[in-house]
């Protein structure tokens, strides 16, 4: 599920984002929908990196996060009611709540991740597993590169769903021109939607407690769009938190890519796991 077509298959994302005809706020409607299209291309080059940082994951990259419509549309159901605002921040948070999982999410990339708290433990409980001690001091100014790679891994482990929040209004530099980046290019969205985008994307690793208590039921629209389009971060939180564990099917560990990567320990149970399984379906009540 790789491509701008696809998404276009959920019912949800036609229902609130899709074109309509006599649709009285068709232009409103397509920069929310253009907007998310744009941020997906930038997002997809991100997620790109993920296997490269955390080579034991199971993939990670925009096909998952294509998914993650398919699996709120089983969730859900086709009618479902999701504003078109709502939808923006749910399609925002569903490309950023993983994106964070590379050191390229970090503006000062791995040494940035170094000087972090989560960082340093990582790199110690990492050494001892690795030496069956507790390290030196030498050892731990000078790991060994399987120690590097377990810190990396744990760290980034830690840190990506609170530097998922941050994504949504980060900025890159184009090397070529000086020019600022973002992965929301509309100036007036971002400015509107990025906090929401981010605190959705963060909260998939909050207890329920603290979506309640973090996340807000009554946001107003946009000062450009249509008054009754709300948010409701708490709901929209949830639809993104039961889509991604739904989303653990084979094509998260597919066969040829399971039989290259070779994974191990804790990993490779995830990746022999998903392996076997199929799509899930709605029967009753449940999946």
């Amino acid at each position: 599920m790789s491509s701008d077509f696809q998404l276009t298959s959920s019912k949800l994302w036609n229902a609130a984002l899709g074109p309509r005809s006599d649709d009285a706020h068709s232009d409103a409607r397509a920069r929310l929908r253009n907007t998310l299209l744009q941020m997906r291309k930038g997002t997809a080059v991100l997620v790109a990196h993920i296997q490269n940082d955390c080579p034991g994951l199971t993939v990670h990259d925009v096909s998952h996060l294509d998914a993650l419509w398919e699996m709120a549309d089983l969730i859900a159901g086709p009618e479902y009611p999701l504003t078109p605002a709502e939808a923006f921040v749910f399609g925002g948070a569903v490309l950023l709540h993983d994106a964070g999982m590379s050191t390229a999410a970090f503006p000062g990339g791995e040494r940035e991740i170094r000087e972090t708290v989560e960082w340093k433990d990582s790199v110690s409980i990492s050494a001892r597993q690795f030496f069956g001690r507790i390290a030196s001091s030498e050892e731990l100014f000078n790991p060994p590169p399987q120690v590097l790679e377990a810190a990396l891994f744990e760290t980034l482990r830690l840190l990506h769903a609170s530097q998922a929040e941050k994504l949504a209004s980060q900025q890159w530099i184009d090397p070529a021109s000086g020019d600022q980046m973002h992965l929301i290019q509309d100036h007036h969205l971002r400015l509107m939607y990025a906090s929401s985008i981010g605190r959705v994307a963060h909260s998939h690793h909050w207890s329920l407690s603290d979506v309640q208590r973090k996340l807000e039921k009554n946001i107003g629209a946009a000062t450009e769009l249509p008054q009754e389009w709300i948010v409701d971060e708490v709901k929209v939180a949830c639809l993104l938190r039961c889509a991604d564990i739904a989303h653990v099917d084979h094509r998260r560990a597919p066969s040829m890519l399971y039989s290259l990567m070779k994974p191990k320990g804790y990993s490779k149970l995830h990746w022999s796991f998903q392996n076997r399984l199929k799509k899930p379906v709605f029967e009753k009540d449940h999946l």
